[in-house]
Protein backbone atom coordinates (compact mmCIF):
# COMPACT_ATOMS: atom_id res chain seq x y z
CA UNK A 1 0.00 0.00 0.00
CA UNK A 2 2.77 2.52 0.99
CA UNK A 3 5.05 1.66 -2.47
CA UNK A 4 1.05 2.65 -4.28
CA UNK A 5 1.26 5.51 -2.48
CA UNK A 6 4.67 6.44 -3.49
CA UNK A 7 4.52 5.46 -7.68
CA UNK A 8 1.14 7.78 -7.09
CA UNK A 9 2.92 11.20 -5.54
CA UNK A 10 5.89 10.67 -8.32
CA UNK A 11 3.57 10.21 -11.15
CA UNK A 12 1.34 13.69 -10.04
CA UNK A 13 5.18 15.41 -9.31
CA UNK A 14 6.21 13.96 -13.29
CA UNK A 15 3.03 15.46 -14.46
CA UNK A 16 3.51 18.90 -12.92
CA UNK A 17 6.80 19.09 -13.80
CA UNK A 18 6.15 17.96 -17.63
CA UNK A 19 3.13 20.64 -17.86
CA UNK A 20 5.97 23.62 -16.34
CA UNK A 21 7.92 22.64 -19.19
CA UNK A 22 5.85 23.04 -21.92
CA UNK A 23 4.38 25.88 -20.96
CA UNK A 24 8.19 27.55 -20.37
CA UNK A 25 9.33 26.59 -24.31
CA UNK A 26 6.39 27.47 -25.66
CA UNK A 27 6.80 31.32 -28.22
CA UNK A 28 4.39 33.81 -27.26
CA UNK A 29 2.11 34.83 -31.01
CA UNK A 30 3.68 38.20 -32.86
CA UNK A 31 1.69 41.82 -31.77
CA UNK A 32 1.17 43.87 -34.28
CA UNK A 33 0.69 47.22 -33.82
CA UNK A 34 1.18 49.11 -36.73
CA UNK A 35 2.26 49.53 -40.52
CA UNK A 36 3.76 52.14 -42.75
CA UNK A 37 0.80 52.47 -44.83
CA UNK A 38 1.10 55.19 -46.90
CA UNK A 39 5.03 55.03 -49.49
CA UNK A 40 6.56 54.93 -52.54
CA UNK A 41 7.50 52.35 -54.92
CA UNK A 42 11.02 51.69 -53.46
CA UNK A 43 10.95 52.65 -49.88
CA UNK A 44 11.77 50.93 -46.93
CA UNK A 45 8.41 50.73 -44.89
CA UNK A 46 8.09 48.34 -41.24
CA UNK A 47 5.43 46.42 -39.67
CA UNK A 48 5.91 47.26 -35.78
CA UNK A 49 5.28 45.59 -33.08
CA UNK A 50 6.44 42.89 -30.49
CA UNK A 51 7.43 38.72 -30.43
CA UNK A 52 8.31 39.35 -33.69
CA UNK A 53 10.33 35.30 -34.57
CA UNK A 54 14.40 36.82 -34.98
CA UNK A 55 14.88 34.23 -37.84
CA UNK A 56 15.56 34.81 -41.57
CA UNK A 57 12.96 33.13 -43.18
CA UNK A 58 10.25 32.83 -40.32
CA UNK A 59 7.97 35.53 -42.18
CA UNK A 60 7.04 36.71 -44.95
CA UNK A 61 4.88 40.05 -46.80
CA UNK A 62 2.69 40.33 -49.49
CA UNK A 63 1.16 43.37 -51.43
CA UNK A 64 -2.20 41.05 -52.17
CA UNK A 65 -0.19 38.30 -54.10
CA UNK A 66 2.90 40.15 -54.29
CA UNK A 67 6.00 39.25 -51.86
CA UNK A 68 7.84 41.88 -50.86
CA UNK A 69 11.88 41.81 -50.09
CA UNK A 70 12.83 41.58 -46.07
CA UNK A 71 15.77 43.97 -45.42
CA UNK A 72 15.87 43.62 -42.13
CA UNK A 73 13.50 41.65 -39.03
CA UNK A 74 13.85 41.58 -35.17
CA UNK A 75 11.70 41.33 -32.27
CA UNK A 76 9.96 44.40 -32.71
CA UNK A 77 10.39 45.47 -36.37
CA UNK A 78 9.83 43.89 -39.39
CA UNK A 79 11.23 46.10 -42.33
CA UNK A 80 10.38 45.66 -46.20
CA UNK A 81 10.69 47.00 -49.95
CA UNK A 82 7.65 48.39 -51.80
CA UNK A 83 7.59 46.49 -55.09
CA UNK A 84 6.69 47.68 -58.03
CA UNK A 85 2.90 47.55 -57.96
CA UNK A 86 0.17 47.63 -60.44
CA UNK A 87 -2.27 49.06 -58.36
CA UNK A 88 -2.32 52.23 -56.53
CA UNK A 89 -4.03 50.77 -53.20
CA UNK A 90 -3.83 46.57 -51.71
CA UNK A 91 -3.11 45.03 -48.56
CA UNK A 92 0.12 44.24 -46.86
CA UNK A 93 0.08 40.38 -45.28
CA UNK A 94 2.00 39.38 -42.59
CA UNK A 95 2.70 35.59 -42.98
CA UNK A 96 4.71 32.81 -41.27
CA UNK A 97 6.65 30.40 -43.48
CA UNK A 98 3.94 27.72 -43.54
CA UNK A 99 1.47 31.12 -44.79
CA UNK A 100 -0.62 31.86 -42.12
CA UNK A 101 -1.84 35.23 -42.07
CA UNK A 102 -0.37 37.20 -38.70
CA UNK A 103 -2.10 40.08 -39.65
CA UNK A 104 -3.38 42.31 -42.81
CA UNK A 105 -3.22 45.85 -43.21
CA UNK A 106 -4.45 48.20 -45.70
CA UNK A 107 -1.87 50.15 -47.75
CA UNK A 108 -1.82 52.76 -50.55
CA UNK A 109 1.13 54.03 -52.88
CA UNK A 110 1.73 57.97 -52.39
CA UNK A 111 1.58 60.32 -55.80
CA UNK A 112 3.77 60.48 -58.48
CA UNK A 113 6.05 63.36 -57.90
CA UNK A 114 9.15 64.98 -58.24
CA UNK A 115 11.47 65.35 -54.92
CA UNK A 116 14.21 67.49 -57.17
CA UNK A 117 16.22 68.56 -60.09
CA UNK A 118 19.66 68.79 -60.63
CA UNK A 119 20.64 72.47 -60.18
CA UNK A 120 22.16 72.99 -63.25
CA UNK A 121 23.13 70.77 -66.55
CA UNK A 122 25.11 71.68 -70.03
CA UNK A 123 22.63 71.07 -73.15
CA UNK A 124 23.47 67.96 -74.41
CA UNK A 125 24.30 66.29 -71.41
CA UNK A 126 22.17 64.11 -69.13
CA UNK A 127 19.61 66.00 -66.57
CA UNK A 128 18.04 63.55 -63.98
CA UNK A 129 14.67 64.34 -62.19
CA UNK A 130 14.60 62.63 -58.66
CA UNK A 131 11.07 61.88 -57.97
CA UNK A 132 8.41 58.80 -56.53
CA UNK A 133 6.34 56.32 -58.33
CA UNK A 134 7.44 57.25 -61.73
CA UNK A 135 7.20 53.79 -62.91
CA UNK A 136 3.81 54.17 -62.10
CA UNK A 137 3.40 55.57 -65.42
CA UNK A 138 2.53 54.76 -68.56
CA UNK A 139 3.44 56.23 -71.77
CA UNK A 140 5.74 58.94 -70.41
CA UNK A 141 6.85 62.08 -72.47
CA UNK A 142 9.12 64.88 -71.18
CA UNK A 143 8.90 68.23 -73.08
CA UNK A 144 11.59 71.08 -72.97
CA UNK A 145 10.37 74.48 -73.96
CA UNK A 146 7.11 72.66 -75.64
CA UNK A 147 9.58 70.27 -77.61
CA UNK A 148 9.36 66.62 -76.92
CA UNK A 149 12.51 64.63 -75.76
CA UNK A 150 12.93 62.07 -77.76
CA UNK A 151 14.41 59.30 -75.34
CA UNK A 152 13.63 58.76 -71.65
CA UNK A 153 14.77 56.59 -69.26
CA UNK A 154 13.09 55.48 -65.88
CA UNK A 155 14.14 54.48 -62.70
CA UNK A 156 13.33 53.58 -59.02
CA UNK A 157 14.58 56.85 -58.19
CA UNK A 158 13.38 59.37 -60.96
CA UNK A 159 13.72 59.65 -64.68
CA UNK A 160 16.59 60.86 -67.12
CA UNK A 161 16.81 62.74 -70.24
CA UNK A 162 19.71 64.45 -72.46
CA UNK A 163 18.90 68.69 -71.99
CA UNK A 164 18.89 69.48 -76.29
CA UNK A 165 21.34 71.33 -77.74
CA UNK A 166 19.05 74.52 -78.51
CA UNK A 167 18.89 75.61 -75.10
CA UNK A 168 21.18 78.63 -74.61
CA UNK A 169 23.54 78.72 -71.98
CA UNK A 170 21.72 80.63 -68.88
CA UNK A 171 18.33 79.45 -69.67
CA UNK A 172 15.62 77.72 -67.32
CA UNK A 173 13.59 76.22 -69.57
CA UNK A 174 10.33 74.50 -68.66
CA UNK A 175 10.87 70.90 -68.33
CA UNK A 176 6.96 69.07 -68.25
CA UNK A 177 6.72 65.50 -67.67
CA UNK A 178 3.25 64.19 -68.95
CA UNK A 179 1.60 60.50 -68.57
CA UNK A 180 -2.12 60.37 -69.94
CA UNK A 181 -4.50 62.92 -69.79
CA UNK A 182 -4.20 63.27 -65.96
CA UNK A 183 -0.78 63.21 -64.98
CA UNK A 184 1.60 66.16 -65.30
CA UNK A 185 4.41 67.67 -63.59
CA UNK A 186 6.62 70.62 -63.65
CA UNK A 187 10.14 71.56 -62.99
CA UNK A 188 12.88 73.20 -63.96
CA UNK A 189 16.95 73.66 -63.91
CA UNK A 190 19.51 76.46 -64.82
CA UNK A 191 21.17 75.49 -68.24
CA UNK A 192 25.15 75.64 -67.83
CA UNK A 193 27.58 77.26 -70.00
CA UNK A 194 29.83 74.53 -71.28
CA UNK A 195 32.38 77.11 -71.61
CA UNK A 196 33.82 78.84 -68.18
CA UNK A 197 35.10 82.44 -68.72
CA UNK A 198 38.14 81.80 -66.10
CA UNK A 199 40.32 85.07 -66.54
CA UNK A 200 40.21 88.28 -68.28
CA UNK A 201 44.46 87.96 -69.83
CA UNK A 202 46.48 90.48 -68.37
CA UNK A 203 47.53 92.27 -71.82
CA UNK A 204 45.91 93.21 -74.84
CA UNK A 205 46.80 92.39 -78.37
CA UNK A 206 45.91 93.97 -81.44
CA UNK A 207 47.14 90.77 -83.73
CA UNK A 208 47.32 87.63 -82.67
CA UNK A 209 49.92 85.41 -85.24
CA UNK A 210 50.24 81.76 -83.64
CA UNK A 211 48.77 80.13 -80.81
CA UNK A 212 50.40 76.18 -79.87
CA UNK A 213 51.56 73.95 -77.20
CA UNK A 214 55.10 73.12 -76.07
CA UNK A 215 55.48 70.96 -73.25
CA UNK A 216 52.11 70.97 -72.02
CA UNK A 217 52.47 74.80 -71.69
CA UNK A 218 50.64 77.18 -74.04
CA UNK A 219 51.76 79.93 -76.05
CA UNK A 220 50.48 82.42 -77.21
CA UNK A 221 52.44 85.14 -79.91
CA UNK A 222 51.01 88.89 -80.32
CA UNK A 223 52.31 92.01 -81.57
CA UNK A 224 50.47 95.58 -80.17
CA UNK A 225 51.16 97.32 -83.04
CA UNK A 226 48.94 100.30 -82.31
CA UNK A 227 50.44 100.66 -78.50
CA UNK A 228 53.35 103.40 -77.27
CA UNK A 229 55.78 100.57 -77.42
CA UNK A 230 55.16 98.81 -79.88
CA UNK A 231 56.21 95.14 -79.04
CA UNK A 232 55.93 91.46 -80.41
CA UNK A 233 55.52 89.17 -76.76
CA UNK A 234 55.07 85.36 -76.38
CA UNK A 235 52.30 84.90 -73.29
CA UNK A 236 53.05 81.60 -71.79
CA UNK A 237 50.29 80.70 -69.86
CA UNK A 238 49.89 78.82 -66.49
CA UNK A 239 46.56 76.35 -66.66
CA UNK A 240 46.48 76.88 -62.61
CA UNK A 241 46.42 79.77 -62.12
CA UNK A 242 45.55 81.60 -64.98
CA UNK A 243 48.42 83.82 -65.20
CA UNK A 244 50.69 84.37 -68.33
CA UNK A 245 54.27 84.75 -68.25
CA UNK A 246 56.02 87.22 -70.97
CA UNK A 247 59.44 87.17 -73.14
CA UNK A 248 59.57 89.57 -75.36
CA UNK A 249 60.51 88.90 -79.16
CA UNK A 250 61.72 91.12 -81.90
CA UNK A 251 59.33 93.45 -82.58
CA UNK A 252 58.98 92.27 -86.46
CA UNK A 253 58.37 89.09 -85.58
CA UNK A 254 55.31 87.98 -87.72
CA UNK A 255 54.74 84.04 -87.13
CA UNK A 256 55.63 81.29 -84.52
CA UNK A 257 55.95 77.48 -84.27
CA UNK A 258 56.58 74.78 -81.79
CA UNK A 259 58.29 71.10 -83.02
CA UNK A 260 58.56 68.56 -80.82
CA UNK A 261 61.91 69.35 -79.58
CA UNK A 262 61.88 73.95 -80.20
CA UNK A 263 59.89 77.00 -80.55
CA UNK A 264 60.78 78.95 -83.36
CA UNK A 265 59.65 82.29 -84.43
CA UNK A 266 59.87 84.23 -87.88
CA UNK A 267 60.58 87.84 -88.70
CA UNK A 268 58.89 89.75 -91.96
CA UNK A 269 62.07 89.19 -93.85
CA UNK A 270 61.23 85.00 -93.54
CA UNK A 271 64.47 84.20 -91.36
CA UNK A 272 63.50 81.74 -89.07
CA UNK A 273 65.08 82.12 -85.43
CA UNK A 274 65.04 79.18 -82.14
CA UNK A 275 63.41 80.68 -79.14
CA UNK A 276 65.10 79.61 -76.03
CA UNK A 277 62.81 80.33 -72.60
CA UNK A 278 66.33 80.02 -70.63
CA UNK A 279 68.86 80.44 -73.34
CA UNK A 280 70.21 82.58 -75.95
CA UNK A 281 66.51 83.75 -77.79
CA UNK A 282 68.02 84.61 -81.10
CA UNK A 283 69.84 81.73 -82.43
CA UNK A 284 69.03 82.23 -86.50
CA UNK A 285 68.45 79.16 -88.39
CA UNK A 286 67.05 79.41 -92.12
CA UNK A 287 65.53 81.73 -94.47
CA UNK A 288 62.58 81.01 -96.03
CA UNK A 289 63.57 80.19 -100.43
CA UNK A 290 61.07 82.33 -101.75
CA UNK A 291 61.41 85.34 -99.65
CA UNK A 292 59.97 88.04 -101.74
CA UNK A 293 56.49 86.77 -100.21
CA UNK A 294 55.78 88.01 -97.28
CA UNK A 295 52.25 86.46 -96.50
CA UNK A 296 53.08 83.28 -95.36
CA UNK A 297 51.35 80.55 -92.68
CA UNK A 298 54.05 78.76 -91.06
CA UNK A 299 53.74 75.31 -89.14
CA UNK A 300 55.25 72.37 -87.25
CA UNK A 301 55.10 68.86 -88.46
CA UNK A 302 56.97 66.05 -85.89
CA UNK A 303 60.40 67.79 -86.03
CA UNK A 304 60.20 70.27 -89.30
CA UNK A 305 59.09 72.85 -90.13
CA UNK A 306 56.13 73.67 -93.22
CA UNK A 307 55.67 77.10 -94.74
CA UNK A 308 52.55 77.46 -96.73
CA UNK A 309 53.60 80.36 -99.27
CA UNK A 310 51.36 82.74 -100.45
CA UNK A 311 48.48 81.53 -97.65
CA UNK A 312 48.48 84.87 -95.86
CA UNK A 313 47.14 87.12 -98.46
CA UNK A 314 43.19 87.51 -98.60
CA UNK A 315 42.92 90.16 -100.93
CA UNK A 316 45.93 90.20 -103.89
CA UNK A 317 46.48 88.17 -106.65
CA UNK A 318 49.95 86.84 -105.64
CA UNK A 319 49.23 83.54 -104.70
CA UNK A 320 50.87 80.41 -105.05
CA UNK A 321 49.73 78.29 -102.23
CA UNK A 322 53.40 76.51 -102.42
CA UNK A 323 54.03 74.15 -99.52
CA UNK A 324 57.87 74.08 -98.41
CA UNK A 325 59.41 71.54 -96.05
CA UNK A 326 62.56 72.72 -93.50
CA UNK A 327 64.10 69.46 -92.40
CA UNK A 328 65.79 70.95 -89.18
CA UNK A 329 68.71 68.09 -88.87
CA UNK A 330 69.69 68.57 -92.47
CA UNK A 331 68.79 72.23 -92.63
CA UNK A 332 67.56 72.18 -96.03
CA UNK A 333 64.21 72.75 -97.98
CA UNK A 334 62.54 71.13 -100.08
CA UNK A 335 59.19 72.01 -102.51
CA UNK A 336 56.04 69.89 -101.39
CA UNK A 337 52.73 68.86 -103.00
CA UNK A 338 50.93 71.86 -103.84
CA UNK A 339 48.06 73.09 -102.29
CA UNK A 340 44.74 71.96 -104.83
CA UNK A 341 43.55 75.48 -105.07
CA UNK A 342 46.57 77.94 -106.22
CA UNK A 343 44.02 80.70 -105.80
CA UNK A 344 42.50 80.42 -102.75
CA UNK A 345 42.43 83.03 -99.83
CA UNK A 346 41.68 83.48 -96.36
CA UNK A 347 43.93 80.34 -95.48
CA UNK A 348 43.71 78.76 -91.72
CA UNK A 349 46.26 76.27 -91.25
CA UNK A 350 46.49 73.93 -88.13
CA UNK A 351 48.53 70.51 -87.68
CA UNK A 352 48.07 66.94 -85.06
CA UNK A 353 50.36 64.63 -85.24
CA UNK A 354 51.40 63.94 -89.09
CA UNK A 355 48.65 66.00 -90.57
CA UNK A 356 47.94 69.56 -91.53
CA UNK A 357 44.74 70.96 -91.72
CA UNK A 358 43.48 74.35 -94.04
CA UNK A 359 40.12 76.08 -93.76
CA UNK A 360 40.32 78.19 -97.42
CA UNK A 361 38.00 80.81 -97.70
CA UNK A 362 36.05 79.90 -94.80
CA UNK A 363 34.28 77.30 -96.49
CA UNK A 364 36.14 74.54 -97.62
CA UNK A 365 38.28 71.86 -95.47
CA UNK A 366 41.53 70.31 -96.65
CA UNK A 367 44.16 68.00 -94.99
CA UNK A 368 47.53 66.87 -95.65
CA UNK A 369 49.21 63.93 -95.12
CA UNK A 370 52.72 64.52 -94.21
CA UNK A 371 54.25 61.40 -94.77
CA UNK A 372 52.32 60.32 -98.13
CA UNK A 373 52.39 63.93 -99.36
CA UNK A 374 49.07 64.34 -100.47
CA UNK A 375 46.43 66.59 -99.77
CA UNK A 376 42.62 65.43 -99.30
CA UNK A 377 39.43 67.42 -99.08
CA UNK A 378 37.22 66.86 -96.05
CA UNK A 379 33.97 67.57 -95.05
CA UNK A 380 33.07 70.91 -93.81
CA UNK A 381 29.68 72.55 -93.18
CA UNK A 382 29.62 76.56 -93.03
CA UNK A 383 27.20 79.38 -94.03
CA UNK A 384 29.97 81.73 -96.00
CA UNK A 385 27.65 84.22 -96.43
CA UNK A 386 27.32 84.61 -92.56
CA UNK A 387 29.50 83.34 -91.01
CA UNK A 388 33.18 83.31 -90.08
CA UNK A 389 36.21 80.68 -88.66
CA UNK A 390 37.51 82.39 -85.86
CA UNK A 391 39.85 80.00 -84.96
CA UNK A 392 41.42 76.75 -86.18
CA UNK A 393 43.54 74.59 -84.10
CA UNK A 394 44.23 70.35 -83.58
CA UNK A 395 45.18 68.22 -80.55
CA UNK A 396 44.44 64.84 -79.73
CA UNK A 397 43.03 63.62 -82.92
CA UNK A 398 40.46 66.24 -83.17
CA UNK A 399 40.08 69.35 -85.32
CA UNK A 400 38.33 72.62 -83.79
CA UNK A 401 36.61 75.14 -85.55
CA UNK A 402 35.34 78.71 -83.47
CA UNK A 403 32.18 79.63 -86.11
CA UNK A 404 31.20 83.07 -85.42
CA UNK A 405 28.18 84.02 -87.48
CA UNK A 406 27.22 87.05 -87.84
CA UNK A 407 24.35 87.51 -85.80
CA UNK A 408 26.50 85.99 -83.06
CA UNK A 409 26.20 82.82 -81.04
CA UNK A 410 29.64 81.45 -81.25
CA UNK A 411 29.96 77.93 -81.55
CA UNK A 412 32.79 75.39 -81.35
CA UNK A 413 32.71 72.73 -83.74
CA UNK A 414 35.12 69.48 -83.01
CA UNK A 415 36.47 67.11 -86.38
CA UNK A 416 36.33 63.54 -85.92
CA UNK A 417 38.90 62.55 -88.58
CA UNK A 418 37.73 59.00 -88.41
CA UNK A 419 33.98 59.89 -89.55
CA UNK A 420 35.02 62.69 -91.20
CA UNK A 421 31.70 64.51 -89.08
CA UNK A 422 31.39 67.95 -87.23
CA UNK A 423 29.99 67.85 -83.94
CA UNK A 424 29.16 71.19 -81.81
CA UNK A 425 30.53 71.48 -78.13
CA UNK A 426 28.31 74.07 -77.43
CA UNK A 427 28.16 78.07 -77.59
CA UNK A 428 30.79 80.21 -76.24
CA UNK A 429 29.38 83.43 -76.08
CA UNK A 430 25.95 84.95 -78.00
CA UNK A 431 28.02 87.62 -79.88
CA UNK A 432 30.07 87.66 -82.51
CA UNK A 433 33.96 87.83 -81.46
CA UNK A 434 37.66 87.72 -83.51
CA UNK A 435 41.11 86.73 -83.12
CA UNK A 436 40.60 84.24 -80.94
CA UNK A 437 42.99 80.77 -80.06
CA UNK A 438 42.74 77.68 -78.92
CA UNK A 439 44.55 74.42 -77.28
CA UNK A 440 44.67 71.69 -74.70
CA UNK A 441 46.46 72.10 -71.93
CA UNK A 442 46.29 68.45 -70.04
CA UNK A 443 42.60 67.69 -69.52
CA UNK A 444 41.29 71.35 -70.10
CA UNK A 445 40.59 72.82 -73.40
CA UNK A 446 41.14 76.43 -73.65
CA UNK A 447 39.44 79.27 -75.69
CA UNK A 448 41.27 82.60 -75.15
CA UNK A 449 40.60 86.09 -77.62
CA UNK A 450 39.01 88.99 -77.69
CA UNK A 451 35.92 91.17 -79.10
CA UNK A 452 35.93 93.98 -81.23
CA UNK A 453 36.96 95.60 -78.55
CA UNK A 454 40.63 94.43 -77.95
CA UNK A 455 40.93 95.98 -74.15
CA UNK A 456 37.84 92.90 -73.70
CA UNK A 457 40.95 89.70 -73.72
CA UNK A 458 39.48 86.61 -72.62
CA UNK A 459 40.30 82.99 -71.13
CA UNK A 460 37.60 80.29 -71.41
CA UNK A 461 37.93 76.67 -70.43
CA UNK A 462 36.00 73.44 -70.98
CA UNK A 463 36.26 70.27 -69.52
CA UNK A 464 38.02 67.89 -71.94
CA UNK A 465 38.18 64.96 -69.69
CA UNK A 466 35.84 62.63 -72.41
CA UNK A 467 38.81 62.87 -74.65
CA UNK A 468 41.35 60.73 -71.92
CA UNK A 469 38.37 57.88 -70.76
CA UNK A 470 41.33 56.37 -69.06
CA UNK A 471 42.58 58.93 -67.55
CA UNK A 472 43.00 59.47 -63.54
CA UNK A 473 43.59 63.18 -64.26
Amino acid sequence: MKSISLLLILFLLTGVSCKKEKEITSEPSPLVSSLSSFASIGDTIKFTGDNFPTTAGSLEVYFNSQKADIVSQDSKNIAFIVPLLNTDSCYVFLKDNKGKVIKQEPFKLGPVKIVSTVDKVKSGETLTIYGKNFQRLSNIQVTVNDKAVSEVAVSSTGLSFTMPETIYPGRKPAINVVSGTSNKLSTTTTVADKWVRVAYSPFVFRSLFSAFVYKDEGYVLSYDKEGPDKKALFYKLNPQTYKYTTYEVPVNTTGAVATTESIYYITDNQDIFKFGVDSAREAYVTTLPDASNKNNRFVAIGKNIYAFVGAGLPFTTYLTNALYKFDIGAKTWARMANFPEPTARHTKLTVDSNTLYAIVEYTRFYAYNAENNIWERKSFTINPNTDYVSAFYAQHGRVYSLISPSNGSETIYEYNPLANTWNSLGKLREEPSFNFYGFFIGNKHFIGGHKHDPSSTELFESDASYLFPNSSK
